[in-house]
């Protein structure tokens, strides 16, 4: 289980560079999700040194496919299912709505980590959250686990948040805002971004994400037309960014 750890912390690695260089998201979870499990099997691989006899391989075994013996194997796998499905379906959800209703301004981002220490005390109050079977997890495990879960629920939540906060708004507010620079980040899929002033504070710039079209077309003196929501939930997102006609 170690050598599984290993070998999934260092796909992480490649994964991570491959991200980096095509400034993916989507790979970017991947290699957050590989990175987790590794360090999991890693951390779980020193845990079972203990385990000599084979009734303590047998409940290990047990442990680590979540059935154990006399016990419903039909709600077991519902509720391994009842897991993946957030585990994976949250930072897709997340991403999602980063890609189709991106915040103007990304330290409404900045709760995500006070969010997951606040889910991993919460947690450790709860047994459940740290056991399997009548199995009880503890130390450096117990940890990862808790850390696990809590990504997860941050990311269902933040997804969640983000998307409601995007789908439901129709409103639509049109502005020429001055940009201050532009910025082209190299790799297999080059990615533009404008500067802009915020039109709430003019000390204050924001950093958008726009088109190759957009950054052609970008002039000295000119400005730049969003098309921005005001958000369902008061987060305001960016609909469009032109050119001025």
């Amino acid at each position: 289980m170690k050598a599984t750890g290993v070998i999934l912390i260092l796909t992480s690695i490649y994964f991570g560079k491959l991200a980096d260089e095509q400034h993916s998201r989507y790979i970017g979870i991947l290699c957050l999700v590989v990175l987790v499990s590794g360090i999991i099997a890693f951390g779980w691989g020193g845990w079972r040194k203990g385990l000599r006899s084979p009734e303590e391989r047998k409940r290990y075994a047990a442990v680590m496919f979540g059935f154990w013996p006399g016990v419903n194997k039909t709600r077991q796998t519902l509720e391994i299912f009842a897991w993946l499905l957030p585990l994976l379906g949250g930072p897709l959800l997340a991403v999602y709505a980063l890609e189709h209703y991106p915040v103007v301004d990304e330290k409404v981002l900045y709760g995500f980590p006070m969010l997951m220490i606040a889910v991993i005390i919460i947690f450790s109050k709860f047994p459940y959250f740290f056991s399997s079977g009548p199995m009880v997890l503890t130390g450096f495990l117990k940890f990862i686990v808790l850390f696990s879960m809590a990504m997860m629920v941050s990311f269902l939540c933040y997804g969640t948040i983000l998307w409601a906060n995007g789908s439901i708004d129709r409103s639509e507010i049109v502005r020429d805002v001055i940009w201050t620079d532009k910025r082209r980040l190299t790799g297999k899929k080059p990615q533009y971004f404008v500067i802009v002033q915020s039109w709430h504070d003019s000390s204050h710039e924001f950093k958008l994400s726009i088109t190759k079209k957009v950054y052609d077309g970008l002039k000295p003196g000119s400005p730049v037309l969003l098309t921005i929501g005001k958000g369902a939930l008061h987060i305001e997102w960016i609909r469009s960014i032109d050119n001025p006609p």
